[in-house]
């Protein structure tokens, strides 16, 4: 159910001013549990956590003028809001709860939700980056373009998974994992009818070896 906005009226003796009053969602019932919001006016494609989310901060739950939505011009006429809570039950001793994470979008005087995702770290910004950057273009107005991949970043990770699970492999086994390997790049690489960009070159990384 969306969360919807109120018209509230201020009378004095020399004038009468009626203004739009919007709620922002709130979706913990449950007082003194973490939450933020935040406006957003821009999302880094690469976001890894709050960060890379720009915007400017409001509490849930806050009532604001609905001019506060659009408080400076980096902010869509639509505004788009991102929503961090704790929902569910609050886990005991070491054990962590995992964050609630939700995109709003306020239109036709009322928010609704686009997406959402939960977890302990950084995994909910990879969920919900690309479609904060889509809902920002459409807000904004201005038509979505493919992002383009970084594959300097792409190739460093698939390099230091790889590390990772060749780390608990016996050196002596190595090289069977990485011929096998071979192989099957190989293939791919040929299935692709000669559409071969490049070589990416990675900087100050060293793949392990031995």
């Amino acid at each position: 159910m969306p969360f919807s906005a109120k018209e509230s009226t201020f009378d004095s003796r020399t004038e009468s001013v009626r203004e739009l009053m919007v709620r922002i969602p709130r979706s913990s019932e449950v007082r003194g549990r973490p939450e933020w919001g935040k406006l957003l006016t821009r999302v880094d494609p690469e976001a890894k956590d709050g960060f890379g989310f720009e915007g400017t901060f409001i509490a849930p739950g806050r009532y604001v003028e609905e001019s506060e939505l659009r408080a400076t011009p980096a902010h869509p006429a639509i505004p788009i809001l991102l929503e961090c809570c704790l929902l569910g039950k609050v886990q005991s001793g070491h054990r962590r709860s995992p964050m609630t994470y939700i995109l709003w979008r306020y239109e036709n005087r009322a928010w609704h939700e686009i997406a959402r995702s939960e977890g302990l770290s950084w995994e909910w910004a990879i969920d919900l980056r690309p479609i904060a950057i889509r809902a920002l273009e459409a807000a904004h107005g201005r038509k979505s373009e493919p992002s383009k991949p970084d594959l300097e970043a792409t190739t460093v990770r698939i390099a230091e998974f790889l590390d990772w699970e060749l780390a608990a492999i016996e050196a002596v086994h190595r090289a069977q994992i990485l011929a096998a390997l071979h192989d099957v790049l190989a293939a791919r690489l040929s299935n692709l009818d000669g559409k071969v960009s490049p070589s990416v070159q990675i900087h100050s990384r060293t793949l392990l070896t031995d």
